[in-house]
């Protein structure tokens, strides 16, 4: 600090000389600006930690929908255990012998019915030909062999008992079949849940906050 003296009459008067106070500099913008930037950093971060990586896919192919397969196999072994059931019952009682071809139409229709209400008609007509086919394959099989040895025990209808014990064989291979292969579909995929803590810096502070897919 400089001090200047002044002689006024016989005193020596000693005054401080003030300087102005040094100016603060001025921020610039990009520093006003940094705590915005900052944050947008880290929120776009975090996003993407928080996000599944994708499989890489060429430029002009769509991304696959991810999906999953559901067994209904149980709706079509419930529909053809009723219709076995009424079928059994005709044959059993010879009052309710219409019962038999009731049984039998619900053999043919009902499974295909369910395919139908799953919206797959392709899959209902594919169950229909393979009901009718397997059976009737196993049918004239076993006529074949039940008669292969010519009429030699006397019996008259030994392609019809030969053709019943094919039905008997070729009927539970197709129920098995529709259960087993054809009642299947394709669900969409139910999509994860993710959920991360991420730093949020602004011009007024910072904190944590919860971002994630939903």
């Amino acid at each position: 600090m400089r001090v200047t003296c002044r002689s006024i009459a016989a005193s020596t008067i000693v005054e401080p000389v003030r300087h102005p106070a040094p100016r603060e500099p001025r921020r610039s913008a990009l520093c006003r600006c940094a705590p915005h930037l900052l944050g947008v950093a880290a929120t776009c971060a975090a996003t993407l930690l928080a996000t599944p990586s994708a499989k890489a896919a060429g430029p002009l192919s769509a991304p696959a929908e991810p999906s999953s397969t559901r067994w209904y196999g149980e709706q079509t072994l419930i529909a053809d255990g009723a219709s076995l059931a009424v079928f059994g019952l005709g044959a059993s009682t010879r009052s309710l012998s219409g019962f038999m071809a009731v049984g039998a139409i619900g053999y043919a229709l009902a499974a295909p019915a369910v395919h139908l209400g799953h919206g797959r008609v392709g899959t209902a007509f594919l169950d229909l030909g393979q009901r009718l086919a397997i059976p009737g394959l196993f049918g004239l099989g076993g006529a074949l062999v039940a008669c292969q040895g010519g009429n030699s025990t006397g019996e008259s209808f030994c392609g019809l008992t030969g053709f019943a014990l094919g039905l008997g064989v070729g009927v539970p291979a197709a129920i098995a079949i529709d259960a087993a292969l054809l009642a299947r579909e394709e669900v969409p995929a139910t999509p994860a849940h993710t959920m991360m803590l991420a730093p949020m810096v602004s011009h007024t502070g910072g904190g944590l906050g919860v971002i994630g897919t939903f």
